[in-house]
């Protein structure tokens, strides 16, 4: 299985925007709107996995055991004058020890966290990953809004996945 961290809005592309900002303002001039080269300027808030709770045992309808991964994350964000909107797209993946079909259910969480590493809301989702045989994949989508005092510091924020125990 692929490592869980696989999203655009990674620390490298960060550092690269940061470093483009400043001609990116002075190309775009003085114009009031909020133009997509000043989105990307800003850099997304880091969407990744807690580390300890990327995997999670699980037992199908039908009593086989089941290990589930987050397989892959990735987010795009947008802005607006007093949030960042993140889409964010997760893969789950998993692998059972009996070869008929079924579901496993499952239980993430998804946290949204300040610069200062506050939680600032943390919601609990449950889905099924369906099995054909012995390997099952679910990808979820969602959407968090995060209010921001000031645009400026929107990539400096988390969306933190995992799977709730």
């Amino acid at each position: 299985m692929k490592k869980p961290h696989d999203r655009p809005c990674g620390n490298a592309a960060l550092r690269m925007l940061s470093l483009a900002a400043p001609a990116a303002l002075l190309l775009t001039g003085c114009a009031g709107t909020d133009t997509a080269e000043t989105q990307a300027a800003r850099g997304c808030p880091d969407v990744s996995v807690l580390r300890q709770m990327e995997r999670t045992d699980a037992t199908t309808a039908d009593g086989a055991s089941a290990t589930l991964a987050i397989q892959s994350l990735s987010g795009e964000c947008a802005y607006t004058a007093n949030a960042v909107t993140v889409d964010v797209d997760a893969v789950l993946a998993g692998e059972r020890s009996s070869g008929t079909d079924g579901a496993a259910r499952v239980s993430y969480f998804v946290a949204v966290v300040d610069p200062q590493q506050t939680i600032l809301n943390k919601e609990v989702f449950q889905t099924d990953v369906p099995f054909d045989g012995t390997t099952g994949i679910r990808r979820e989508q969602l959407r968090q809004v995060i209010p921001l005092p000031n645009p400026a510091a929107g990539m400096s924020y988390q969306v933190i996945f995992g799977f709730q125990p």
